[in-house]
């Protein structure tokens, strides 16, 4: 049950879904269409594995990572800006260069980004070209500054050396200094074995070169970004889960009545019927959807209402209706006039009945004169009800509207005279109908219900709140008012879940066919339901 009211209210708010859907795809599409293109030019740098004792040689999986850091370091930056005459900062320049390294490999993929294509690639190779000349130029100054050292000592060493052989050739020398002397011609021996290892290191180790270009950046054809396509989709994933989640909540944080569960919940009652929302032009016979479209969903909805009041008033039947609502612009009016159409076509005679004497909107419905009506009979001293009823265009089916407007409604409604024209009327028709005020706005509703035989309660779907609806029905029961039931009005015509059909073809041979069939089953059906 649950997934069909999950899917009612998709289907329900579908057309908003599927514009925030459109929307944000196309805010997508243009936001993309409009950046610039960026372009990704990547080299692979391979350094070599050597046991060198040069400093800086030892290439260990963090020696890897650390190189992968310093290609991005300040000099090297600065010396690409300066080669390529690039109009970046050092800072800006390193936000375009990224590097990559994977776990016990030797490669490193350096990329950079640039709105131009081929700039990306200098600047690419030019990075690797010019870390790998900082390296090399790094790695031998180091050696040569530990050459140096060596080559201090040996000439330090040769001094020392020197002055013993001098003072041996000519005064001799003590046993301790011809130890000494020994020593030190050892250490000499020993410096310039390790100043040749050094040298022959040192030119092993710039012939091959611990860091160097595996491949260098290749001419990018096509940008990386904005990738269109991917953020259209992510865009429309986005607003779809957007949208939809805004659906939900505006669902969940809307506590108007909605349905007939809600109906049955709030107040007990049953729901007679869910008229779907629908519309006529002003040439198709006011609100009378039986005769403009008897063939919609509609029509058939007030069909299924009369069927179910003639349920509701099976063990006690009912001659006088009042239909009333919690609040004004309900819709109870419409709900009247074509709830009186269906009954008269049936074969009833029908009398619909403007009560609501402070704002009457009945005579409008049936564009009939408003001077004289139902305010007229209750002051008159001999009422002649049958000479105030008009003629509509529905056969069987006359009107009293609701006349002049007093100021003392409510005390007309209260007063005796009401329960004897109620009973002249019941001498006119099989069914008389009175569309009344209100009930939370005024209290001729109230006043007026228990004088009926039923009560009609019409309820606008997601708009009258529940607290309404249940103060309603209070001040009608405490009243000894017979609620026959609810009715709700302006339901959403798809996904309702309640009397949702679709329809295709017609009722018999064309619309009269169910209508004749109708005359026949209701005919025994006269002065009441």
């Amino acid at each position: 049950m649950e997934i069909r009211r999950y899917w009612a209210v998709i289907w329900k708010w579908l057309w908003l879904v599927v514009i925030g859907v459109v929307i944000a795809g196309a805010v997508a599409y243009i936001v993309s269409s409009r950046m610039e293109p960026t372009y990704r030019a990547t080299a692979t740098i391979v350094v070599q594995d050597t046991t060198s004792p040069i400093p800086g040689y030892d290439y260990s999986q963090p020696a890897v990572v650390a190189h992968a850091e310093l290609m991005r370091k300040e000099s090297v930056m600065q010396q690409v800006i300066t080669s390529l005459s690039l109009p970046y900062s050092t800072g800006g320049l390193r936000a375009k260069i990224s590097t990559h390294t994977s776990t016990n490999s030797p490669l490193i993929r350096l990329s950079a980004e640039d709105g131009d294509a081929l700039t990306a690639q200098q600047i690419a190779n030019t990075t690797v070209a010019a870390y790998i000349q900082q390296n090399r130029e790094s790695v031998q100054a180091a050696a040569q500054e530990f050459l140096s050292q060596i080559q201090n000592e040996i000439n330090k060493t040769s001094a020392q050396i020197d002055e013993l052989e001098a003072k041996q050739a000519t005064v001799g020398l003590t046993p301790e200094e011809e130890d000494e002397l020994k020593t030190l011609q050892d250490d000499l021996d020993s410096l310039k074995t390790q100043r040749t290892l050094w040298n022959t290191e040192l030119a092993k180790a710039m012939a091959a070169s611990s860091v160097s270009m595996g491949e260098s950046a290749s001419l990018p054809t096509s940008p990386v970004s904005p990738k269109t396509i991917q953020n259209v989709a992510l865009a429309c994933i986005l607003g779809l889960v957007l949208t939809t989640g805004g659906v939900f909540l505006k669902e969940y944080l809307d506590r108007s009545v909605k349905s007939a569960e809600d109906v049955s919940v709030l107040t007990g009652l049953s729901t007679l019927g869910a008229i779907p929302k629908f519309k006529t032009t002003p040439d198709q016979k006011g609100a009378f959807i039986m005769e403009a479209h008897p063939r919609s969903p509609a029509a058939e909805a007030f069909r299924m209402l009369r069927t179910n009041l003639q349920f509701a008033t099976l063990d006690k039947p009912a001659q006088t209706l009042m239909i009333t609502a919690p609040g004004p612009a309900e819709g109870k009016t419409v709900v009247l006039t074509n709830l009186a159409a269906i009954l008269a076509q049936t074969g009833n005679t029908v009398i619909a009945v403007d009560t609501d004497l402070r704002r009457s909107s009945l005579h409008q419905m049936f564009h009939i004169s408003n001077l004289l009506g139902f305010s007229n009979l209750l002051l008159a001293q001999q009422p002649d009800v049958k000479a105030h009823l008009e003629p509509s265009k529905v056969a069987g089916l006359r009107v009293l509207p609701a006349g002049y407007t007093p100021s003392n409604a409510a005390d007309l409604l209260g007063s005796s005279r009401v329960p004897f024209l109620i009973d002249e009327l019941k001498r006119q028709a099989d069914i008389i109908l009175f569309d009344s005020a209100p009930v939370l706005a005024v209290a001729d509703a109230a006043i007026l219900a228990p004088k009926v035989d039923g009560v009609i309660l019409v309820v606008e779907a997601g708009r009258t709140r529940p607290e309404a609806l249940v103060e309603t029905a209070n001040i009608l029961s405490k009243g000894n008012a017979r609620i026959l039931g609810v009715v709700l009005n302006q339901v959403e015509r798809e996904g309702s879940g309640y009397y949702h059909y679709r329809y295709s073809g017609s009722y018999g041979e064309g619309d009269g066919g169910e209508e004749e069939q109708g005359r026949h089953r209701h005919s025994s059906g006269k002065n009441g339901l």
